[in-house]
């Protein structure tokens, strides 16, 4: 199941970002029916296969599936937002999406404890609110569980959906209003999602070369204007390139030691780079 869900979350992107990437007015109900047909083979899934192990069940419930379903219920709201804004004066307008804020807000209050244990990105209560046969025995937040297919649905990924839905439609409503105050059109361009979001980079050279890589960006002050430090630097190009360097000021010394070309991996950088513009200008 974990890996249908990847590929599945993957390919949906991959596809929306296509989409919406076209100058197509008819793009956003698109978007709509695209969203609802991924949601369909996610349940069909669920319904037919199951879960292996507890924790499948709960990634696609905590993960997957509200993803999927924010950007069908987000696309929905834009929808709607585009056929029914009024016409008439600017604070008309105002006050019409100014409502939309007011119940999102409502929802917010009212599903704020577990909003608040899924942003703070814990998980001690995730079998209870992600594993579906217990999650109908927990009521203390706001789900009308009268209404839950438990085939397919836990309540709490329902809240969790609205809520990455809603962020991002409070977002767009704030955009709005900032056009109109401007005396702008309104628009509700779609935010476009990154079809990459789930690549990894690996870093395959050897571990002394990204030392000098690092110390390289380090030196001439390559990020946040120089203000950056060598461990803040080391720690996030190791998380980005899934690599652990160990103690990277020995890898240094060990630089500074080399008797020819301390920098031996900038050096080919700059020489590879230098013959492929030479080809390309052939």
């Amino acid at each position: 199941m974990k890996a249908f869900l990847e590929k599945l979350e993957f390919n949906f992107y991959s596809e929306l970002q296509t989409l919406l990437e076209k100058p197509e007015k008819t793009n956003i109900r698109s978007a709509v029916e695209l969203s609802r047909k991924y949601l369909v083979d996610l349940k069909s899934e669920i319904i037919n296969r199951g879960f292996r192990k507890p924790q499948d069940e709960i990634d696609c419930f905590k993960i997957t599936k509200p993803k999927l379903h924010a950007e069908l219920i987000y696309f929905r709201g834009i929808l709607v937002a585009q056929q029914n804004i009024p016409l008439g004066s600017d604070e008309i307008k105002k006050s019409y999406l100014n409502d939309h804020l007011a119940r999102y807000f409502i929802f917010f209050e009212e599903n704020k404890e577990f909003i608040r244990y899924y942003r703070s990105e814990a998980n001690h209560l995730d079998d209870q609110f992600f594993i579906r046969e217990k999650a109908q025995l927990t009521k203390e937040y706001e789900v009308d569980f009268s209404e839950v297919d438990f085939r397919w649905n836990t309540g709490y990924d329902l809240i969790l959906a609205k809520c990455l839905a809603f962020e991002k439609l409070e977002h767009q409503i704030r955009q709005e209003l900032f056009r109109i105050s401007h005396m702008e059109e309104t628009s509700f361009n779609p935010i476009i999602p990154q079809a990459n979001h789930k690549k990894v980079l690996q870093w395959t050279d050897s571990k002394t070369d990204l030392v000098e890589l690092i110390y390289a960006l380090h030196s001439v002050g390559a990020l946040n204007n120089g203000q950056t430090d060598l461990k803040t630097i080391t720690e996030v190009l190791q998380a980005t390139f899934q690599i652990e360097l160990g103690d990277h000021y020995k890898v240094y010394h060990d630089l500074k030691s080399r008797k020819i070309a301390r920098t031996k991996f900038l050096n080919n950088l700059v020489e590879t780079l230098n013959k492929r513009m030479e080809a390309d200008d052939e």
